[in-house]
């Protein structure tokens, strides 16, 4: 039977990018030239401990390094799983994601985005400045993150995508404030409490020892009675 010529052209689409990556034409790709291969063909948001990652899934034989074939297996897998986080994200079905699309899906999975913020993920992965994604802008951008899970992938592109506009120094205070609204507001308000009960705990205890040695000297004075003698001065 002959061969599906979309088949074919995705075949040979995966072919040329391996040999584009394989730069000391050895037939097999390892960790540094995959990172120089990447490097050279723009992918800088893809960092050294997600190329090793994307390495160690899709080396099938442990070899350490990716033959044509473990290469090709493992990305025409992983774009299928692409496409599957695509087609969630493209709720009227048109083949593009916009961002009113992507505000009302990370909705339905329970993430509360702005308008803003929705057009800035646009905007970091729209190569041809449409205003939407194509399922290849799509592809290309993750073709290389190691996790196809939705979860993984969001998580990703919103921080990607903060990171960008910090360098270039685009709505850094907006930025911040969201980015406080998150986590980081827990681990102020936990240090806040954590130093408001140090302080209501040990000060009390450094005056009384303070009063004690004021006083231990002039007169036998009890713990209690001191303490009673700082709350009648000043209270605690």
């Amino acid at each position: 039977d002959a061969l599906d010529p979309l088949v074919v052209a995705e075949s040979n689409r995966l072919k040329n990018l391996f040999e584009k990556l394989d730069l000391n034409r050895d037939g097999r790709i390892d960790s540094e030239e995959l990172a120089e291969g990447l490097h050279n063909m723009g992918y800088f948001h893809i960092s050294k401990e997600q190329i090793e990652m994307f390495l160690q899934r899709s080396d099938s034989s442990e070899s350490g390094d990716l033959s044509l074939q473990e290469f090709v297996e493992y990305l025409q897998k992983h774009e299928k799983q692409l496409h599957f986080v695509f087609s969630k994200l493209d709720t009227n079905k048109d083949g593009r994601v916009n961002s009113a699309e992507i505000k009302v899906a990370f909705k339905n999975l329970g993430i509360s985005i702005g308008v803003e913020e929705a057009e800035k993920l646009v905007s970091r992965i729209d190569d041809d400045n449409s205003l939407d994604i194509s399922f290849e802008e799509w592809r290309d951008y993750l073709m290389f993150h190691p996790s196809s899970n939705i979860d993984d992938i969001i998580e990703y592109w919103r921080q990607e995508s903060y990171l960008t506009q910090m360098d270039h120094g685009e709505d850094v205070g907006d930025i911040s404030d969201r980015l406080f609204a998150g986590i980081w507001w827990r681990h102020l308000v936990a240090g806040g409490v954590a130093g408001a009960v140090s302080r209501t705990c040990t000060a009390p205890l450094d005056r009384l020892k303070v009063l004690l040695q004021v006083h231990g000297g002039r007169k036998r004075a009890s713990l209690v009675e001191t303490f009673r003698y700082m709350l009648k001065e000043g209270g605690v």
